[in-house]
């Protein structure tokens, strides 16, 4: 199954659409914590079949959300 990857823009930050590509530009101990999180997520959708979405509390310049695929349906 692909990744679908979705986005705000910053000056149009309205309307969600649909991305090719992203880049995280981070710092070590950010990358670190962003591996953390996509673990805790994985592992939060194998526990737990009404787990729905979880925010990166990173930082307050993006948020990055996880969406559990299977409740698009």
């Amino acid at each position: 199954m692909t990744i679908k990857l979705y986005g705000y823009g910053l000056l149009n930050g309205k309307n969600l659409i649909e991305l090719r590509e992203v880049t995280i530009c981070v710092d070590q101990p950010k990358a670190l914590a962003l591996r953390d999180f996509f673990a805790r997520c994985a592992e939060q959708m194998q526990l737990n079949p009404k787990w729905e979405h979880e925010h990166f509390q990173g930082d307050e310049s993006a948020d990055i959300i996880v969406f559990n695929r299977s409740k698009l349906i």
